[in-house]
């Protein structure tokens, strides 16, 4: 299954964690390095785009948003755009925090 944003939840961690308990934890470690001390397993869960809302990562999650309630030909100039703004938040973390994620 491909989400809207084009992620693969067959194999994202976040969609995983629910029945694979090692992938919750290290998902609770990387958010506790970013700084969420708080973290817990249950956090993570993820039933897609197409599937319960209340049973998937992010309720206000853009990109699902658009994929469920705008027409297919509008959801490509609008994920690109939040894509850009995305990946534009993404270079002004600081190093640090991304060396931290990637390394956990």
């Amino acid at each position: 299954m491909i989400a809207a944003c084009g992620i693969d939840c067959s194999v994202c961690d976040i969609h995983l964690a629910p029945s694979n308990p090692e992938i919750a934890e290290r998902m609770v470690k990387v958010f506790v390095n970013m700084g969420y001390k708080d973290a817990k397993p249950e956090w993570f869960h993820c039933e897609g785009c197409s599937g319960d809302r209340n049973a998937h990562w992010s309720s206000n999650c853009e990109m699902m948003y658009v994929a469920l309630t705008k027409s297919i030909f509008k959801i490509v100039a609008n994920a690109m755009s939040l894509c850009v703004r995305k990946l534009k938040n993404l270079l002004t973390m600081d190093i640090n925090i991304i060396k931290k994620v990637l390394s956990a």
